[in-house]
């Protein structure tokens, strides 16, 4: 059995400790896609989750460009193949200050805990729209990532703002799965 106290979960001694990580990871990502969409109607944000294979193929371009092959840290962010453009403390700037795009739509990535990156959630919304929903969330680590792939932003647990940029000219070879 699992048993949630504050943050913590309590291990039983009857199920394996797998299973009940699987199942506080399954509670956490269920419980940050209700935030989100809870925010949402709250907010009267347009905002779409994509289907299952849809977000995969997202998820599969972002890792490509962005992301180590063999990754699978508790965060996208900890397996960046390259180096940050640009970071910025959370608390002293806003994510529509250090968004390299003001408008426009892009993909919304809680780092939900899912075991594989490739199993996260992605969600579709304009750009310009991203910091009225997660100011209306618990906290929890995201990415936003441009609908071209042009750039990718990390929230952390330690409250910085990592900008990654694709080189020039690489962002225009892939078909949006929603399009």
């Amino acid at each position: 059995m699992l048993t949630c106290v504050g943050r913590f979960f309590l291990l039983s001694t009857t199920e394996s400790r797998n299973a009940l990580i699987y199942r506080a990871l399954l509670k956490t990502m269920h419980e940050i896609e209700s935030w989100i969409e809870t925010a949402a109607s709250t907010q009267n944000i347009t905002i779409k989750k994509l289907p299952t294979a849809d977000a995969q193929n997202v998820m599969r371009e972002t890792m490509a460009r962005y992301v180590r092959n063999d990754a699978r840290s508790l965060a996208l962010w900890m397996d960046i193949t390259r180096p940050v453009d640009e970071c910025y403390d959370r608390n002293l700037v806003k994510f529509t200050d250090i968004a390299p795009s003001k408008t426009g739509l892009c993909w919304l990535v809680p780092e939900t805990g899912a075991p594989n990156a490739i199993d996260l959630p992605v969600y579709e919304l304009d750009v310009s729209e991203i910091e009225r929903l997660i100011d209306d969330c618990y906290g929890f680590e995201y990415n936003v990532v441009a609908h071209d792939f042009s750039w990718l932003v990390a929230e952390t647990h330690n409250d910085p703002y990592y900008v990654y940029r694709e080189p020039d000219g690489l962002s225009k070879s892939w078909a949006s799965p929603t399009e």
